[in-house]
Parts: structure tokens; sequence; C-alpha cells
């Protein structure tokens, strides 16, 4: 009870802030409760494995993990406004990069899945798409009865009131009565089911969750990677990457190649911007285990030369082909 008088008045305080204050001024006045809530430990930001060396140097040290933690609670706080984030004030603050074959699907009258990872604040896609006027709703691991209660507390304040804020792993039959009205969020950095690991560079490999892609083949729907980036000062840009191409998701979907697509789309974000990394991400990031030398075992050269997936333009070959699929018991 304690904890949801604390949410509410948290929740409450904040939208009566911003009533009364230009934005810049609000993010000022929070500063000092995110510093402060900085200190402390942050469970979506921790985790125990070394850092994977696909992602470049290892830059971490104590005040580069408090000023990403800051950013990480900063960045939430326009979570608390899915009503006002349409206002011309807020709405300047988020861009939204690749809108096409999104719109063009809509206009078409076809479903829409987003693939994204735990990078950047994620929490904000569905609601700056929203605002938008584009519906959006993730798909949450969980049960909805055990929603959040300040989650709960925002979900009174949506766009699009009609569509949850929400949809959890025991709401799954709900996902085909959505049809084309809202876009689906779904992670691909989960272990949760089937998962296929995408090889990268260097002995690295992606486990990457294979939902996302059955569902779109299910539903015949467009299936889009997507980033959330965090420019600092309270300024966003969702990133829409290309779409995985219809032939892998058919009645039987070439899970590999729609697999390897996503990553490839995916990674160098990743690879950018280590820093906006959470836990799923470096979970997902596995290191293959050193073979024995054997002289007739092909070379690391040999393997980097067999077909890859176009990387983008200026930069090096990323992911191939040579998925191997994992099912959890």
């Amino acid at each position: 009870m304690l904890k949801q008088a604390v949410g509410f008045g948290v929740f409450y305080t904040v939208r009566t802030l911003d009533r009364l204050l230009p934005v810049e001024a609000l993010r000022w006045i929070l500063l000092p409760w995110a510093g402060a809530r900085a200190l402390l430990p942050t469970n979506s930001l921790r985790w125990t494995r070394d850092w994977p060396r696909c992602l470049g140097p290892d830059r971490r040290n104590r005040f580069r993990s408090w000023s990403q933690s800051l950013r990480h609670h900063l960045d939430r706080v326009p979570a608390f406004l899915p009503d006002r984030l349409g206002l011309p004030r807020w709405r300047e603050r988020f861009e939204i990069t690749g809108l096409g074959p999104l719109e063009s699907a809509r206009a078409a009258g076809r479903p829409v899945v987003l693939a994204f990872c735990h990078f950047g604040p994620i929490v904000l896609i569905s609601h700056c798409l929203r605002a938008q006027g584009i519906p959006a709703i993730p798909l949450v691991a969980g049960v909805a009865r055990n929603r959040p209660y300040i989650h709960r507390l925002k979900d009174r304040h949506l766009p699009f009131p009609e569509i949850p804020g929400a949809l959890y792993t025991d709401q799954l039959r709900e996902v085909a009565s959505l049809g084309a009205r809202a876009v689906l969020l779904v992670a691909v950095d989960v272990r949760a089911g089937r998962t296929v690991d995408v090889p990268l560079t260097d002995g690295w490999q992606f486990r990457l969750a294979t939902g996302a892609i059955r569902m779109a083949a299910q539903k015949r729907a467009v299936l889009i990677p997507c980033t959330q980036l965090s420019l600092g000062s309270w300024r966003f840009r969702i990133e829409l990457g290309r779409p995985v191409p219809e032939a892998s998701l058919g009645p039987v979907p070439d899970v590999s190649r729609a697999a390897a697509h996503l990553v490839s789309e995916l990674f160098p974000a990743l690879q950018a911007h280590p820093d906006h990394c959470g836990r799923e991400v470096f979970g997902s990031l596995l290191q293959n285990p050193p073979s024995p030398a054997d002289p007739d075992s092909p070379t690391a050269s040999d393997v980097r030369s067999k077909p890859t997936v176009d990387a983008i333009p200026g930069t090096r070959p990323l992911v191939s082909f040579e998925t191997r699929s994992h099912q959890k018991p």
C-alpha cells in the first residue's frame, strides 16, 4: 500500500509540474531526484558477465555507470505524460525515421510487428507512436493481473483508450483480435520460447527469440526492426529499419534468414551505443567456445567468406545465415 501511495504521489506530482513548467525546466527540477536514484542499484542495468568484445572496447567506469543510470531514470519520466506527448512542446522532442513501410502497411490494412531489443528508453516507443497517431501495444512477459500500479495509472491517460496499454503472455489469444488496429511491439532479446543463434564477428553470436518472426508469419504481418535512441536533454529518436523480406515470412517462415535480417538491422545500433544496452542484450550476446586446432578444419577466414547478409552501406558484413535453433524445454 505504501509503494502504491508513493507511486501515486510521484505520478501526479510530475503531471502537475509539467502543466506548470516548460519542458526543460521540468527536466532540471527532476535532475537531483534522478541523480539520487541513480546511486541505487537498477535491476534492468545490472549484469555480471564479462564485457562482450563484439560491442567494442570496454569503456565502463564508475562515473559512466552512474550517468547511464541517471539517464535511465530521467528518460522514463515522459512516460508519465502519454496524453501530452502529442502536444507541440513534447512532440518536437521525438523523431521517427523510416516510417514509410509502417504507414504503407497500415494503409493497406496489414498488421505490423515491430521487433526491438532492450536498448534505450524502450518504454517510450509505444507512447511516442500513439502520440503520432499510431496505436501501439507492447507484448510483456508475465500475467495481466500483476501489471504494476504505476503502469495502471499511465493507462488511464493513454491515447486510443480502446487499445490496452500492454498485452501479457497470458493474453496471447487477444493478439489475433487486434488485427491491423494496432502495431504490436515484441522484444527479440528475451530468453523465452524458441531461439536461434545468429553469428556476429570475432566468434560472437546473438541469441534471438523467434516469437516476433512466428507471430508476423501467422498474422501475415510486416515485420520491422525498431530501435529507440536517447539523444540527451529529453530528445529521442525511433529508428525503423528495413522490413524483413516477405519471402522469409511465408506459410513456412525461413526463421534463419528472418533472424539474420533482424540482427543485421539492430546490431549496428548496439555497437554504436553500448551504453544504451540493457541486461537482456548482454545476456543475448554469447561467445563461441574455442575449438581445438584441426589442420583439416576451415580457417576463420574461410568461415567468414561464406555468404553473408548485406551489410549497411559503409560497414562490413555483420551476420551470416549459419544459424542454430534452440528450443527450451
